[in-house]
C-alpha cells in the first residue's frame, strides 16, 4: 500500500483552527475522574505531541481528542483533516467494505470524495484551567477507520496506548528470487512485512505478465512463496523473469534458476579443471558443490547432485565429491523443476 503525503503549509495550525465545535455535536458534562491521557504510537514509538492525548470514558466507551486523531492519521500518511463535523481522508485508498455495515451519528467520514461512514462525536472542555471545548471521537470508531485504511493496530485500554503499524513500504524490495518447486517462486524481501497478497507481486517473463494465484509469508515476514501456475520450465536453461513487490523496482537478477555447478574448497570456488587423485587407496575430495545462476550468485533453492560414474567419483549426501578410481565422471544437479543443470566434469588420476 502506497500513500502520497499531502503538502499543506502550516498544516497543524490549519487543522487546529478547524476544531471549533459543530452546531450538531452533543455537549456532555464529564466528571473529572473520568478523564485520562492516552499515548498514540507508530510502530511502537510514541509520537511527538501525542503522549498525553486528552480523553475520557463516557457511556462505557473511551473517547479521544479528534485533533489528536487527525495528527495520528497524518503521522501514518493518511492525509486527514477535520472540518466542522467531518473527518476528511484525502488520497487514502480506504476500503469502505471494511467499515461497520451500519453506522450513525452527527459526524461524517469522507474518504476520497465519498461519504463512507457516520459516527458520533462529543464536545467537551478538559478539566484544565484555560482549556476550551473541543471535539472527541470514540476510540472504537478510530480503530474501524484504521482497519479500513489497511493498518494493523493495537489499543491497550489499561495502558492507554494506541499503536499503529505502518504498512509495508515500497522500499521493502525483493532481494532474491528462486524457483523453489514447480509452479512456485520463493522471494526474499529486504525488510519484514506483516502480510502479503497475490496482488502485491508482479511477475513477468518474455511472454508478458504471469498470474500469481497465491502468496504466503513465513514467520520472519521476509520470505514469501508465490504460486505461479504458468511459470515456465527451465528445460532450456534459466528463464529470465522480473519480479516486483508493491510497485518497487523489479528484481531481475539476470535469470531465475541455476545454470551451472561450482566445486568449493574451503568455501572458495575451484578454478580451472576439477581434478582429484587416488594414492595408495586414499582418495582426495572436494568440500562441497554449489549451484549458481547466470550472474554467478549462489542459487538459494534446493538441488540434487548425482555422479555419472560413482565408481570414479562419488557424491556424498552432504555434498562432497570423492575420487574413487582413475577416470572421468560428470556431476549433474537437478533443480525442483526437474531440470538438469549444466554438468561439472571431474577427472580422477592415480597418483604415482
Amino acid at each position: 500500500m502506497k500513500r502520497t503525503l499531502l503538502t499543506i503549509a502550516a498544516a497543524s495550525s490549519i487543522i487546529l483552527g478547524a476544531f471549533a465545535p459543530a452546531a450538531m455535536a452533543k455537549t456532555v458534562s464529564v466528571p473529572s475522574k473520568a478523564w485520562s491521557h492516552d499515548t498514540f504510537e507508530v510502530d511502537g514509538t510514541p509520537q511527538y505531541g501525542l503522549t498525553k492525548v486528552e480523553g475520557f470514558t463516557y457511556q462505557s466507551a473511551q473517547w479521544v481528542s479528534a485533533y489528536a486523531v487527525v495528527q495520528l492519521l497524518n503521522q501514518v500518511n493518511a492525509n486527514a483533516l477535520w472540518v466542522g463535523h467531518t473527518l476528511y481522508l484525502l488520497n487514502s485508498g480506504l476500503d469502505a467494505s471494511q467499515l461497520p455495515a451500519k453506522t450513525s451519528g452527527d459526524a461524517n467520514v469522507v474518504a476520497d470524495g465519498q461519504t463512507v461512514m457516520k459516527l458520533p462525536h462529543l464536545v467537551e472542555k478538559p478539566p484544565v484551567k484555560g482549556a476550551t471545548a473541543t471535539s472527541y471521537l470514540r476510540i472504537s470508531d478510530v480503530e474501524a477507520i484504521l482497519k479500513a485504511l489497511g493498518y494493523t493496530y493495537q489499543y491497550n485500554s489499561k495502558q492507554g496506548t494506541l499503536n499503529v503499524q505502518l504498512p509495508a513500504a515500497a522500499s521493502s524490495i525483493i532481494a532474491t528470487a528462486v524457483d523453489e518447486t514447480p509452479g512456485q517462486i520463493v522471494v526474499t524481501l529486504s525488510a519484514p512485512v506483516s502480510s502479503v497478497d497475490p496482488s502485491d507481486f508482479t511477475v513477468t517473463d518474455s511472454t508478458g505478465t504471469l498470474s500469481v494465484t497465491n502468496a504466503s509469508l513465513d514467520a520472519s515476514g521476509t520470505l514469501a512463496t508465490l504460486t505461479v501456475p504458468d511459470l515456465p520450465s527451465l528445460q532450456s536453461g534459466a528463464i529470465s523473469l522480473s519480479v516486483s513487490y508493491d510497485g518497487s523496482t523489479p528484481f531481475t537478477g539476470g535469470t531465475l534458476g541455476p545454470v551451472s555447478i561450482e566445486a568449493l574448497n574451503g568455501g572458495t570456488a575451484v578454478t580451472g579443471p576439477v581434478t582429484l587423485s587416488v594414492y595408495n587407496g586414499t582418495a582426495s575430495a572436494i568440500d562441497s558443490l554449489q549451484a549458481v545462476d547466470a550472474s554467478n550468485a549462489p542459487y538459494a533453492g534446493t538441488v540434487t547432485y548425482a555422479s555419472s560414474n560413482p565408481s570414479v567419483v562419488e557424491v556424498t549426501t552432504d555434498g562432497k565429491i570423492i575420487g574413487m578410481s582413475a577416470g572421468t565422471a560428470t556431476i549433474t544437479a537437478t533443480d525442483p523443476q526437474g531440470d538438469t543443470i549444466a554438468p561439472l566434469t571431474v577427472t580422477v588420476a592415480t597418483a604415482q
